[in-house]
């Protein structure tokens, strides 16, 4: 990973929820788990960067549709949303639609949603700085607080792989539930 958190365009302000993902931290994403399949939260601007085969946006309603193959999922940040989107994609893992999955989220680490989702994930990045994301209205202020990266998989061979993508961004866990 070339990039590093400090050179990247500043983060969108709080004021909505399109808050889309650096390359560097898809770039791991897509070493991770080979390609991305399917991006239920996103648009054609982030798309450009994340490169998934199959997204959903505000307008097809990603809640409202079949996930399936290796996701990669930056939820909207809202709070309910947020919940929503994460439900979805532990439900359509444990059902065996989705194979193997990375989620990124605010460190909600208080939440129902946050305790679910870390509950079924293989491994967690808790990063030692904030993410810089970039969005539509890219503002002077970064996020009010710190991110966690979900890897959802039962594949050996895709955790090592999250382990080499994303060390030195801060630390990983390996759940054990």
């Amino acid at each position: 990973m070339q990039s590093s958190l400090f050179d990247l365009p500043p983060p969108p302000s709080d004021d909505n929820c399109e808050w889309y993902t650096p390359g560097f931290i898809v770039e791991g994403a897509r070493a991770t788990l080979g390609a991305i399949d399917l991006d239920p939260a996103s648009c054609d601007a982030a798309n450009r960067v994340v490169k998934a085969r199959s997204i959903y946006t505000v307008e097809s309603n990603g809640l409202a549709q079949m996930w399936s193959g290796r996701v990669w999922m930056n939820p909207p940040y809202g709070r309910e949303l947020v919940e929503q989107f994460t439900e979805k994609l532990v439900s359509h893992f444990l059902a065996g639609d989705v194979t193997s999955a990375l989620c990124l989220t605010n460190n909600c680490t208080e939440t129902d949603w946050w305790g679910h989702i870390a509950f079924h994930a293989a491994c967690v990045l808790f990063p030692s700085r904030r993410i810089p994301f970039w969005g539509p209205l890219a503002a002077k202020n970064g996020p009010r607080q710190g991110q966690t990266l979900f890897l959802l998989t039962e594949d050996l061979e895709i955790m090592r792989r999250f382990q080499k993508s994303f060390e030195g961004l801060g630390c990983i866990a390996r759940v054990i539930a």
